[in-house]
């Protein structure tokens, strides 16, 4: 055991420790000691004290039973726990308050982007937020709009194409109509002018075969075309003899 004592070496009070690790404890003013004393295990601190009056120099010795300070600490951790879980528990929900803010919108945008176009052009994306999602929201309906606006330009333009191409159709029909009409009445023509140039054949055929005096018809360069039985009883040729040699021929 040891004792603290005064400049005159009285006795203050008798100390459950060695006087050297008193004084080692004195010398680490900042430093924590343990001592066990009766089977109590105690936090011990130990510093000088530097009066004004000389006489009353010395040091003072703190001691807490081990147990006392445990239950402090038991006590704090304890607030420690409650206090993060409670932490934990207002970070959690603002977690998911803040995740609701997020993916709500953003689940409203997917579940959108997934309509038909019918659905969409139905009624437009309904998000109010102003951040990001928001925004994406608002030029998701602008581009929606646009996509609105070039499908009835492209449809009115559609329309006009194909109300020109109806127009120019029925102009084709009807001018190939009148050409089938004219066509056909062509040919009625030539049907026409070739039986009457057969008819006027056929009489001057007859008129040539019929008639007295010898009618020789060349062209010309003086070929035969045309060699009239007369002309053959009075030449001595046969038509087939003559028609198509020069009319020299007839000539003694």
């Amino acid at each position: 055991m040891a004792s603290t004592f005064n400049r005159e070496d009285r006795r203050l009070k008798t100390i459950p420790m060695q006087w050297t690790d008193y004084q080692s404890m004195l010398q680490r003013p900042d430093s924590i000691g343990k001592l066990l004393f009766n089977d109590v295990s105690y936090f011990t601190y130990a510093r000088r004290l530097n009066l004004m009056d000389p006489i009353q120099e010395g040091s003072i010795l703190f001691t807490i039973p081990a147990q006392q300070l445990d239950e402090i600490k038991d006590g704090l951790l304890r607030d420690f726990e409650l206090l993060f879980a409670l932490l934990f528990f207002l970070i959690a929900l603002f977690g998911w308050r803040f995740s609701q803010q997020l993916l709500e919108p953003l689940h409203r945008l997917f579940l959108f982007t997934n309509e038909t176009p019918e659905q969409q052009n139905k009624e437009p994306l309904k998000i109010k937020t102003k951040d990001e999602v928001g925004a994406l929201a608002y030029h998701f309906n602008d581009l929606i709009n646009d996509i609105k606006k070039k499908n009835r330009e492209l449809e009115n333009r559609v329309e006009e194409r194909t109300r020109e191409l109806q127009e120019a159709k029925e102009r084709a029909e009807k001018a190939n109509r009148s050409l089938q009409n004219a066509h056909s009445q062509l040919e009625q023509r030539v049907e026409q002018r070739t039986s009457e140039l057969q008819q006027s054949e056929e009489r001057t055929r007859a008129i040539i075969d019929s008639a007295a005096d010898g009618i020789i018809v060349i062209d010309g360069k003086g070929i035969v075309e045309t060699f009239s039985p007369s002309a053959e009883t009075i030449f001595g040729y046969g038509a087939s003899e003559v028609t198509g040699n020069n009319i020299n021929m007839l000539m003694p």
